[in-house]
């Protein structure tokens, strides 16, 4: 088998994943996490939402000492986000917004910066659109929470590598 063959066949592999996928709990999805597991995509979000208005931005999770790349950061704050009760509306318009910036990670998996320029592009030309339906709020709110989990990824990141140079230079 050649090695184009094999990348076809892990092609097939993950479209059949993703149409399992369809009926996954976020508790599966955590714990597909957890095992390292399809790591850049993230299903519907199927735990009951309400359908009030009400809307609580998500914020970030707190982050286990023992992710060492910025990468497994990121990617860990995109898969743990906790929706609570929000309107479904507005959670799908945040997936969509993560959903989109997880794949672009996948594309750019050893430079996010690439991901930070196109995101912040995104992030300008949106913020100029008023934002009345409740979807394109989850979608810019979205793009704002990709943003602030590259951002904590980078400090981290440099605070890890900060603590092993002072280590090594003392």
């Amino acid at each position: 088998m050649t090695k184009r063959d094999s990348k076809f066949d892990e092609i097939d592999r993950m479209f059949e994943e993703l149409q399992r996928a369809n009926d996954e709990t976020a508790e599966s999805i955590r714990s597909r996490l957890s095992d390292g597991d399809d790591l850049f995509s993230l299903h519907p979000y199927s735990r009951m939402r309400t359908r009030s208005v009400m809307i609580r931005r998500p914020t970030l999770p707190s982050i286990p000492s023992t992710l060492r790349t910025r990468l497994d950061i990121f990617l860990y704050c995109l898969k743990n986000v906790d929706y609570a009760t929000n309107n479904s509306a507005y959670v799908d318009g945040h997936l969509q917004a993560l959903n989109s910036y997880l794949e672009k990670a996948r594309l750019n998996a050893n430079n996010l910066e690439v991901v930070a320029g196109t995101l912040n592009d995104e992030i300008r030309r949106f913020g100029r659109v008023n934002k009345t339906d409740i979807r394109e709020k989850g979608y810019y709110d979205g793009l704002s929470y990709v943003n602030q989990a590259l951002k904590r990824s980078k400090e981290i990141i440099a605070r890890q590598i900060n603590d092993i140079l002072k280590r090594e230079l003392v």
